[in-house]
C-alpha cells in the first residue's frame, strides 16, 4: 500500500511537470517549479525503494537524499522569489541557493564515492567540513521555510502601497502552498523521530500519514502553480522589490531620495483632489500607476508622500474613500432597495470578500450590519 502511494506521486509529479511544460509563454518561475515538483517526485521513488531489498542491493540510491533536501528550501524560495518579482526572470544572484548543495556534495564527496558498496550508517567521518555538511544537510530546508514565511509576509504587505485591491496579487495560495510545505517538514521529522526512537506502533500510521501529505501537496503545488500567472506586469511597478525589504520602516527607505516638503504638499493636495473631486476610488482597478500617469508624477514620488506625509500605503488611501461612499449609499433612503453587492460595485470595490473585511476594517460593522443600525436611527 505504501509503495503504491509512494508510486502515484512520482506519476503525478511527471504528469504534472509535462502539463506545465504544456502551457503557452513559460516564465522562469514555471521551470523553477517543474525542478521543484520533480525532486519531490524523485524523493518519493527514493522513499518507495528505501525500505525494499532493491535499496539494500543498491545503496547508491541514498545520493537522492543529498540532492533532495538541500535544494527543496531553496527551489521553493525561488519559485516564490521570481514569481513575486517585477521581471520575472532568473538572475545571476539566485545562484546563490545553490550554494547548500554545493557544500553537501563536497562535504559528502568521499562517501558518494563508495556509496554503491557501503550503507550510509555504516559510514564514519570525523572531518570539521563533513559536520558541516551534515548541519547544511539536515537543517537547510527549515532554515529555507522560514525565509519564505518572511518574504510571503514582506510582500503582502508592501502590495498594498500599490494597488487599491487584493485580489489577484495578494497569493494567498502561496502562503497555504508554504505552510503546507511546513506541514510536509513536520511530518518528516516526526517520522524520523519514531524511526530513531524505535515506536514501531507509530511508524505505520505515520508512514501513512507521510504518503497522504506528500501526495495532497504535490498536488496542491501543481494544480495552483499551473493555474497561477505571474502577478505583474513590468510596467505595473517600479520599485516593489525594494520597498518589500523595508516595509516596516518607510522613513528608512526614503531617506536617501526624500521629496522636499512643498513638493510632498502639493502633491498630498493632488492625491485628494483625484479622489474627492474626481472620485478617482470608483475604479476597481486603480493602482499606483494609473493615479501616477493621471497626475503626471512618478509611483515612487506617490509612495513617499502617501507613507510620510498622510501615514497611509496606497491600499487604505483609496479605500477609505470607498467605504465612505459605501457608508452614505447605506444610510439613504435612496438605496434602500439596492442590494449590497450593487453598492460594493458602485464604490469601487471588485469583490464581496473584499466590501466586506475592509468595510469591517473602517466601521466595526459588516455593511449589512452598518444599514440595520442606520435604519434603527431614523
Amino acid at each position: 500500500m505504501m509503495g503504491s502511494f509512494f508510486l502515484v506521486g512520482f506519476f503525478q509529479s511527471l504528469f504534472l511537470s509535462l502539463l506545465i511544460f504544456s502551457k503557452k509563454g513559460k516564465k522562469a518561475y514555471d521551470y523553477i517549479l517543474v525542478v521543484f515538483i520533480l525532486l519531490l517526485g524523485s524523493w518519493m521513488v527514493f522513499l518507495h525503494y528505501h525500505d525494499t531489498e532493491f535499496y539494500a542491493l543498491n545503496p547508491w540510491l541514498v545520493v537522492i537524499d543529498f540532492f533532495f533536501w538541500p535544494l527543496f528550501g531553496p527551489m521553493l524560495f525561488l519559485y516564490i522569489d521570481v514569481i513575486t518579482s517585477k521581471t520575472q526572470k532568473f538572475e545571476k544572484k539566485h545562484a546563490f541557493h545553490f550554494l547548500p548543495l554545493v557544500i553537501v556534495l563536497i562535504g559528502f564527496y568521499d562517501y558518494i564515492k563508495i556509496s554503491g558498496t557501503t550503507a550510509y550508517f555504516d559510514y564514519s567521518n570525523n572531518t570539521l567540513f563533513y559536520k558541516i555538511s551534515s548541519y547544511v544537510w539536515h537543517l537547510i530546508t527549515h532554515v529555507y521555510f522560514v525565509a519564505c514565511i518572511i518574504k510571503l509576509h514582506l510582500f503582502r504587505r508592501s502590495v498594498k502601497n500599490y494597488f487599491s485591491y487584493t485580489e489577484n496579487v495578494d497569493l494567498k495560495w502561496l502562503m497555504v502552498l508554504t505552510y503546507g510545505y511546513g506541514a510536509f517538514i513536520l511530518a518528516s521529522v516526526v517520522m524520523a523521530l519514531t524511526n530513531v526512537f524505535g515506536v514501531v506502533m507509530s511508524q505505520p500510521f505515520m508512514t501513512e500519514l507521510f504518503c497522504l501529505i506528500i501526495v495532497l501537496y504535490l498536488f496542491g503545488i501543481g494544480y495552483y502553480g499551473f493555474k497561477q500567472r505571474g502577478i505583474f506586469d513590468a510596467k505595473e511597478v517600479s520599485s516593489i522589490r525594494s520597498e518589500s525589504k523595508s516595509v516596516l520602516k518607510p522613513k528608512k527607505l526614503y531617506a536617501k531620495s526624500r521629496l522636499a516638503d512643498d513638493e510632498m504638499n502639493e502633491l498630498a493636495e493632488a492625491l485628494i483632489k483625484e479622489m474627492e473631486v474626481n472620485e478617482a476610488y470608483l475604479d476597481y482597478s486603480l493602482d499606483i500607476r494609473m493615479l501616477a500617469e493621471k497626475l503626471d508624477t512618478t509611483t515612487y514620488k506617490i509612495s513617499q508622500t502617501l507613507n510620510i506625509l498622510l501615514k497611509k500605503n496606497f491600499f487604505d488611501f483609496v479605500n477609505e474613500y470607498r467605504v465612505e461612499f459605501a457608508k452614505k449609499c447605506l444610510s439613504s433612503p435612496e438605496y434602500d432597495h439596492e442590494k449590497i453587492m450593487s453598492i460594493a460595485y458602485d464604490s469601487g470595490f471588485k469583490s464581496k470578500t473584499s466590501f466586506y473585511s475592509v468595510f469591517k476594517k473602517y466601521t466595526d460593522l459588516t455593511p449589512v450590519a452598518y444599514r440595520e443600525k442606520y435604519r434603527e436611527i431614523i
